[in-house]
């Protein structure tokens, strides 16, 4: 599974043999670089520099073993406007780079009360889709396409 996904509670969301990337809330971006660089369990933390948190995605050799990478996000909700696109627009970017590669699989979780803000940031890239988790079966997955 490579995707954007939307649950009730992001915390309970698990996959087995996978990298779990929990995301705490965080309120700037300086916050969020840092979150997601201890997530990803790198050595080195840089501010608030948005591409390298592209390259925290980007390039986890070496700081991940599992293929499977599960980034669960547990609030958003008090990131700036500005910083929550730019935010969105890097997970875009990282599952649209790695959505026919081989190696790792990214799975950005995010919880369903944030589905209204994320959604229409989404519509500017239609290769990326989204779907309800709680009626997730591996033989009944709903897709939703935007335009």
């Amino acid at each position: 599974m490579r995707d954007i996904i939307f649950v009730s509670n992001a915390a309970d969301y698990k996959i087995e043999n996978s990298h779990i990337a929990y995301i705490p809330k965080v309120s700037n971006s300086f916050e969020l670089c840092i979150a997601v660089a201890k997530a990803m369990n790198y050595l080195y933390i840089v501010n608030d520099n948005w591409d390298a948190l592209l390259d925290y995605y980007r390039f986890p050799e070496g700081c991940v073993e599992e293929e499977e990478i599960v980034v669960i996000h547990e609030d958003l909700s008090d990131l700036p406007q500005a910083d929550f696109e730019i935010y969105i627009n890097i997970v875009q970017t990282t599952v649209n780079e790695w959505i026919d590669g081989p190696g790792y699989h990214y799975t950005f979780v995010f919880n369903t009360r944030e589905q209204d803000r994320i959604e229409p940031l989404l519509c500017l890239r239609p290769s990326t889709r989204s779907f309800e988790i709680e009626n997730y079966q591996l033989e009944d997955v709903r897709l939703i396409d935007f335009p």
